[in-house]
């Protein structure tokens, strides 16, 4: 008898519905609503909605942070022939060699995820308009003076030519040394211009393309720090994830 009464006492009685040590019940009486699911902490990362999230967050953070790279040019120029005796054919003794030096420039280039940049796009991409504005101008003069330089030199050859034919066809002496004069004023004027293209054009190169031309030391890393470290927040992710990723 005292079991049935232990049994019916059993059958009778509540179940548990007090919060576990998470906040969640253990039981849910029969015909209650469930209770909403506490809100998720800042940082966690839990359930597949907030990890596609993330994964999007890392993704893009990838593709549009700064990272600066070494890299080397070089250029080729020709000495012609060393001779055992001198410089240059006829001269000395023996067999001569071709002679080529080579100059290697150490520089830095800025990438975006694994596009890089040229100097006006990381200005444009640190959002510093004035800058950027001012860098494209002096590019643009620069490559105009080496424009009209280049076609001083184009014109010096076609003048070129034109004396050389017209001093080869005259009969009249007088005229054929008039042509002679031209012919050596436009040799001139091709040297001159060509020589002279070379350096604005040059200059506006490197101002598309080396970034020290426009940075001071240690500005461009500083800028780029910034800019990755507002990225990184922008997209709620923190220094540990960015770690993650490393150097990619």
């Amino acid at each position: 008898m005292s079991y049935l009464l232990l049994l019916s006492a059993v059958a009778s009685a509540e179940p548990n519905v007090g919060p576990s040590e998470g906040g969640v019940p253990l039981a849910i009486p029969a015909g209650r609503p469930l209770p909403p699911m506490p809100p998720p902490r800042p940082g966690t990362r839990s359930g597949p909605a907030l990890d596609a999230a993330y994964v999007a967050s890392l993704e893009r953070y990838r593709d549009e942070r700064l990272r600066l790279r070494p890299y080397d040019t070089f250029s080729y120029s020709s000495g012609g022939y060393v001779g055992w005796g001198g410089w240059g054919p006829g001269y000395g003794w023996g067999f001569g060699f071709p002679t080529v030096w080579v100059d290697q420039d150490h520089r830095v280039a800025v990438y975006a995820g694994s596009e890089r940049l040229d100097v006006p796009d990381v200005l444009d991409t640190l959002r510093e308009p004035e800058r950027e504005s001012d860098l494209r101008r002096r590019i643009r003069r620069n490559r105009t003076w080496s424009g009209i330089g280049t076609a001083v030199g184009v014109a010096g050859v076609v003048g070129s030519i034109a004396g050389l034919v017209g001093s080869q066809t005259a009969y009249d002496p007088y005229v054929r040394d008039l042509w002679n004069l031209e012919a050596l004023g436009a040799t001139v004027a091709m040297a001159g211009g060509f020589v002279f293209a070379g350096f604005p054009g040059s200059r506006a190169e490197r101002l598309q393309y080396d970034p020290s031309a426009t940075f001071d030391p240690g500005e461009l890393e500083a800028e780029v720090d910034r800019f990755n470290e507002e990225l990184a927040r922008s997209l709620a992710l923190s220094p540990v994830d960015v770690l993650r990723l490393g150097d990619e």
